[in-house]
């Protein structure tokens, strides 16, 4: 028994023991009735006896003294309270920091009584985070985007715009207090949007003094893209050239695609490729030849990357490097083009470890290597992936699954035919501290002996089934020499083959580019086609049931007006038609594709491109330019149907892998070195023209 309820036993029992005839008791023993008060401040505090009973109104609770204060019991069941009342409205920030958020109710009668937790929670909330609780302390941890983005795909947040409501709900089993608080997934992952946005970058300007001219140009057509980062801003990258070298750029879009800020870096062929975020903090990936020109003897080409945070600010930029270089062909440089990150906070990318290379290691061949660092720009680990038999091999991408399965795509030369290209891809299972060890490899291709390409250049992740979907190309002399696009379903199993298909190029031949949401089973294909009767390039989009490799849909992009031809050309162009350059496609949070073309008169009148495409697709012009040179974007819907084929590339067994060399000792990440040439910081002076599609 409690000391305060033994107090008012002992209260009572004494007052009852007194009272043979069971008169009411009373304040100052002549009156019955009990005594009322209207607040609780008008009670008496001094001349008070043992016994003495009073009602206060404004709470309605009964009062008891022991003589020196008062003891109170509730007359009818009062509410619970709040003692920490949460917010109405809380957001998760992005995909990686967790939301906490305390709230605690107490019982009104008894504060010392433990309350029921009655909390409950919106269906979506299930697909967007994972909810523990301890005591008053709840903690929102986001999904990846990746996961988001394959619940969209199935339908289950039609009914949520990336938001969700959680009541928080305390009971005394009478009474109860509750809070309804609406969370919104600041970085994304709501259902597909139905507007979408073209944003074009022109005009651009102001190089570094030491480039020269007084005009850049935004890249010669390929390594454009644009990400989403979890925050929901939108990056745009690529490169420059200005008097004939080139720089790297990144740019910043708001969520609806407006335009927020450009930055550009290097002075000497730099150029960004990739970017992938840590937290909401771009991390740009691509190589470098300014660092080899200040370097003595040697000029290699080395990886570079470089941290910016959300308002541009660079934090840091390392040069991945050979610690012995002894020639030019101690580079990292040559194959920078993806960059991925793990659950594990590593970023990976890969290079190409050259045959004439001798340190830290000499192979006779040219082998592919994985090097991860982390988000402050430290050296990991850096991992050979020599093949059997002394045959050339090369990266091409890199995927990372939710397993943290690494997937890298590549080509080997075919001992046959030398000059020509075979595919592969391997399957890694990667971890924290150890080197990441073989799952599989699966060498393929057509025409050995012959003429071929049979090239790998994205893994792109994983249908709903959980296999892998890659895309690339092909051109053999058994076909024609015709560039074609290629999609496969292999097992995540063995890599085994569950579909090929090379798809009809006349609806994209050049500069193939390919996205999903991994997960899911709508694959989006983009490329470019030049045709001879209208001596126009056209551009196509397809999107593929990735379940059989069959057609789904199929669209064209296109540009209203002409080409500017004032615009960095010295009037050795009469072309006023557009030329889209290889396109980029990616998948931003909430599944819909983006889409990067490098607009431009085929030589000039450069305008970096990012179409957000609206989920159904909408036709139509879009855009806010106006007259001869408007350049706005211009969508439609194509009623045809293409003749696609199946990809007859076969199993080859002539190389294998299964050896994973740990050469992290040889190499290291080191800042910028002094001399002619810099990655400095510059920002550039351009329009830009925003149009929504809606």
């Amino acid at each position: 028994m409690s000391s305060r309820t033994r107090d008012l036993a002992r209260i009572l029992g004494k007052t009852e023991a007194s009272n043979t005839t069971n008169a009411a008791l009373t304040v100052g023993g002549e009156t019955s009735a009990l005594d009322v008060f209207d607040t609780l401040d008008s009670l008496p505090i001094s001349g008070i006896s043992e016994g003495q009973r009073a009602f206060v109104e404004e709470n309605n609770r009964l009062y008891i003294s022991n003589g020196s204060g008062w003891y109170n019991i509730s007359l009818v069941n009062q509410t619970p309270t709040w003692a920490t009342e949460p917010d109405a409205s809380y957001s998760i920030a992005d995909s990686v920091t967790p939301l906490v958020i305390t709230a605690l109710a107490t019982d009104s009668d008894n504060p010392d009584k433990n309350l029921l937790n009655q909390s409950i929670v919106t269906d979506s909330a299930q697909y967007l985070v994972t909810i523990t609780n301890d005591s008053s302390v709840w903690t929102f941890t986001p999904k990846s985007a990746d996961s988001i983005g394959q619940e969209v795909a199935a339908g289950n947040l039609v009914d949520s715009g990336g938001d969700f409501i959680y009541t928080f709900k305390w009971s005394d089993g009478i009474s109860f207090v509750a809070k309804e608080a609406t969370i919104t997934y600041g970085g994304g992952g709501g259902a597909v949007s139905a507007t979408g946005f073209t944003q074009q970058l022109r005009d651009w300007g102001l190089p570094p003094a030491n480039m020269g001219g007084s005009n850049i140009w935004p890249g010669t057509g390929y390594h454009h893209g644009t990400r989403q980062a979890p925050d929901g801003k939108y990056y745009m990258f690529g490169y420059f050239q200005a008097s004939g070298t080139y720089g790297g750029w990144l740019a910043q879009l708001n969520e609806d695609g407006t335009f927020s800020w450009v930055k550009a870096m290097g002075s000497y062929s730099l150029r960004i490729f990739d970017i992938e975020f840590d937290g909401n903090d771009p991390i740009v990936l691509g190589y470098d030849d300014g660092w080899g020109q200040n370097f003595p003897s040697y000029s290699p080409t080395q990886m570079y990357m470089a941290k910016f945070n959300g308002s541009g600010t660079r934090q840091w930029s390392k040069v991945f490097r050979n610690n012995t270089i002894s020639s030019n062909s101690d580079s990292t440089g040559n194959s920078a083009n993806d960059i991925r990150k793990d659950s594990m906070g590593n970023f990976w990318s890969m290079f190409n470890y050259g045959m004439n290379t001798n340190n830290p290691v000499n192979y006779t061949y040219t082998v592919p290597g994985l090097m991860k660092f982390n988000g402050s720009g430290a050296l990991q680990g850096v991992y050979l992936l020599p093949p059997s038999g002394g045959h050339h091999t090369t990266s091409e991408g890199i995927f990372i699954d939710e397993s943290d399965n690494l997937y890298m795509s590549g080509r080997a030369t075919d001992p046959n035919s030398t000059s020509y290209p075979h595919g592969v891809v391997h399957k890694f299972a990667l971890s924290n501290t150890g080197v990441p060890s073989y799952a599989w490899s699966k060498l393929f291709g057509q025409n050995s002996g012959g003429a071929h390409y049979d090239i790998p250049t994205s893994v792109l992740g994983k249908s709903s089934d959980g296999n892998l979907i890659v895309s690339g190309y092909t051109q053999q002399s058994l076909v024609n020499n015709d560039y074609w696009p290629t999609i496969m379903k292999m097992s995540d199993t063995d890599g085994s083959f569950i579909w090929k298909k090379r798809y009809d190029n006349n609806y994209g031949q050049y500069g193939q580019a390919a996205a999903m949401v991994n997960g899911t089973d709508v694959i989006w294909l983009a490329g470019e086609t030049y045709n001879q009767s209208s001596t126009h390039y056209e551009h196509h989009i397809r999107t593929i049931d990735a379940s059989d490799g069959s057609h789904i849909a199929i669209y064209e992009f296109d540009f209203d007006g002409q080409a500017n031809t004032s615009v960095d050309n010295s009037g050795s162009y009469t072309w006023s038609g557009w030329r889209f350059g290889d396109p980029g496609m990616a998948m931003d949070n909430n599944g819909n594709a983006i889409l990067t073309n490098d607009a431009n008169g085929n030589g000039f009148d450069y305008r970096p491109t990012a179409t957000k495409l609206p989920s159904p697709f909408i036709a139509g012009t879009f855009g806010g330019g106006a007259g001869t040179y408007s350049g706005n974007t211009v969508l439609s819907v194509k009623s045809v149907t293409p003749t696609d084929y199946t990809y007859d590339a076969s199993v080859l067994t002539y190389a294998s892998w299964s050896t994973v060399s740990d050469q992290t000792s040889g190499f290291s990440m080191v800042n910028y070195n002094s001399g002619a040439q810099n990655d400095t910081v510059f920002t550039p002076t351009l329009t830009s023209q925003h149009g929504a599609i809606t």
